[in-house]
């Protein structure tokens, strides 16, 4: 919504949100970062944050790697023991205790 920004009075893409029900009025996206709500998808920016913290526990095997700087990962051979195989020695993974 184009207009004027009832806070800094300056013109720009207005937007409205209700965070934790309370409604946020029109406001421009400076004026909405300055009060700390986040302008991506309408939620809070703690709320986005709780989001990105759940997807990175729901999909923390998906990103786990095979080393850790020049060290082989026991969290990647655990998640992946077919894989393993393909990246660690003989040595490494019973070291592992794999």
């Amino acid at each position: 919504m184009e207009g004027k920004c009832p806070i800094c009075k300056k013109n720009g893409n207005l937007r409205a949100r209700i965070i934790s029900g309370k409604y946020i009025s029109e406001r421009c996206t400076d004026c909405l970062i300055e009060a700390g709500v986040g302008i991506e998808r309408g939620v809070s920016s703690t709320s986005a944050e709780y989001s990105r913290e759940r997807q990175r526990e729901d999909f923390r095997k998906d990103i786990i790697q095979p080393y850790i700087g020049n060290k082989p990962n026991r969290d990647f051979a655990q998640a992946y023991p077919d894989k393993a195989k393909e990246y660690f020695t003989e040595t490494e993974l019973k070291e592992m205790g794999i």
